[in-house]
């Protein structure tokens, strides 16, 4: 199963994974690989777009290459054209995309706060922690559970994003937009009511979170939010 990052939804531990506690890298990359070959028998648009599994990979590729902490495996991003309005980090540097995430971007930049979000968890290694916690049986709920960590770890992925958004290029301003547009549609869909703040942070205090260190940047010119392999890939779709 995944460590579901943007959607909100719980995280969960996928009970096939062959893995154990405190999981070597190369048990890890085992074991995602497997988690991957599941995950296409059952979604068979997965990777089908490959512009978009290019364009993706070179999106993880120039946010990696901005910043100084690497992950402890390769990173790979994957694309499905399923109808899902997600994006999320699995075990073992793999990274699915849904192309309705790219639909709904109004430029790179954009996209590239959704794509940083999610390396971040990979950096971290906040899939295995969550594993480590669950098979551990750590407490789910109340002070220092593994929802309150959710909660910080995905205010660093956000906070994680605006710095290789930045340091990449990327105008982070458009962070903001995205995640506003995001929260906005998500409250639409289940009728203006948030039912996962347990494991994520309000989106409020995520925006807040973001506008802050954005103001703490130092200006930086030439700073982008589109591209051309953007424009077109979005005129073909």
């Amino acid at each position: 199963m995944i460590f579901c990052a943007l959607s909100g939804a719980p995280i969960l531990v996928d009970p096939d994974l062959d893995m154990p506690v405190n999981p070597t890298i190369e048990q890890q990359v085992a074991a995602g690989q497997k988690s991957l070959e599941r995950f296409r028998n059952s979604d068979l648009t997965l990777d089908s777009n490959q512009a978009l599994v290019t364009y993706f990979n070179d999106l993880v590729r120039r946010l990696l290459a901005a910043q100084d902490i690497k992950p402890p495996y390769s990173i790979v991003a994957h694309v499905s054209t399923g109808p899902e309005l997600n994006a999320y980090a699995s075990v073992g540097g793999h990274i699915v995309i849904y192309s309705r995430i790219f639909e709904e971007a109004d430029n790179e930049a954009q996209l590239a706060a959704i794509v940083g979000h999610e390396l971040s968890h990979e950096i971290h290694n906040d899939y295995v922690f969550f594993w480590n916690g669950a098979k551990n049986q750590e407490d789910s709920y109340g002070p220092n559970g593994l929802l309150e960590k959710s909660r910080e770890i995905e205010m660093r992925a956000d906070l994680d994003a605006t710095r290789m958004m930045y340091n990449a290029g990327w105008d982070p301003q458009e962070q903001v937009k995205m995640m506003e547009r995001l929260d906005k549609m998500w409250r639409t869909q289940l009728d203006h009511h948030r039912v996962f703040y347990s494991t994520h942070p309000d989106d409020l205090e995520r925006l807040d979170a973001v506008k802050k260190l954005i103001a703490t940047l130092p200006p930086k010119p030439n700073l982008t939010t589109d591209s051309q392999t953007f424009r077109d890939l979005k005129q073909s779709m």
